[in-house]
C-alpha cells in the first residue's frame, strides 16, 4: 500500500513538472546586436542597437562614459567622439531590460484531492536583461604617413619632369637650331649666287 501511494505521488509531481514551463521558455535566446561603425575622431557617431526576437525593451546605450536611454525594439543615438592621434577602438554597450511572461499553472479551489484538477492558468512576469557590445573605430583626422607618401610621389614626378621636359616646355633634342638656321640661309644664298653666275656665263 505504501509503494502504491509513493508511486501515485511521484506521478502527480511529474505531471505538474511537465505542464509547468520555466521562465526562460517564453523568450528563448534573446540577443542584442549593436552596430559597428568607423568615423574620424571629432565627428559624431550613430550607434544603433536591436533586439531579436522583437520585445519591448527599456534601453540603456553607453559609449565612452555617456549613457542614453530609450524604449522599444531598437534604439538609435548619436554620440560625440574625441579627436585621436592614432586609430582607437571603443566599445558601445547596449542593455535591454524587458518583461518575460511565464505561463505557470496554479491550483485554485476545487475541493483538493488527487482526482480533482481545479487548475487555471495565471501569468507570471519575470524581468530579464540582455546585453550586446559593438566595437566602434575612431580614426585620426589626417593620416600623415599617407599624405607624406602622396606628396613624395608628386615631388618625384615633378623632379623627373623638371629634368626631362625643361619645366613643361618641349624637349630640346634638335641641337642648336639658330646656328643651323643661319648655315642653311647662307647655303641658300651661295647656291642662288652660283645659279645666277652660271646663267650669266651662258648668256
Amino acid at each position: 500500500m505504501k509503494k502504491l501511494r509513493l508511486a501515485l505521488a511521484v506521478a502527480v509531481v511529474a505531471f505538474f513538472a511537465v505542464l509547468t514551463p520555466s521562465p526562460a521558455q517564453a523568450y528563448p535566446g534573446v540577443t542584442i546586436e549593436v552596430s559597428e561603425r568607423t568615423v574620424v575622431g571629432g565627428d559624431n557617431i550613430r550607434i544603433r542597437a536591436t533586439v531579436d526576437p522583437d520585445v519591448n525593451c527599456q534601453w540603456s546605450l553607453t559609449f565612452m562614459g555617456v549613457t542614453k536611454t530609450g524604449s522599444g525594439s531598437s534604439i538609435t543615438r548619436f554620440f560625440e567622439t574625441p579627436e585621436v592621434d592614432d586609430v582607437e577602438y571603443e566599445d558601445a554597450v547596449a542593455t535591454c531590460v524587458y518583461d518575460d511572461t511565464d505561463p505557470a499553472l496554479s491550483t485554485m479551489g476545487g475541493g483538493g484531492g488527487v482526482g480533482s484538477l481545479g487548475a487555471t492558468t495565471s501569468i507570471a512576469t519575470v524581468t530579464q536583461t540582455a546585453t550586446g557590445v559593438g566595437t566602434q573605430t575612431l580614426l585620426p583626422e589626417d593620416d600623415d604617413d599617407d599624405d607624406g607618401d602622396d606628396d613624395g610621389d608628386d615631388d618625384g614626378d615633378d623632379g623627373n619632369g623638371g629634368s626631362g621636359d625643361n619645366g613643361g616646355l618641349l624637349p630640346n633634342t634638335g641641337g642648336e637650331r639658330l646656328a643651323w638656321l643661319i648655315i642653311g640661309g647662307m647655303l641658300v644664298l651661295v647656291g642662288g649666287g652660283v645659279v645666277v653666275a652660271s646663267r650669266r656665263r651662258d648668256a
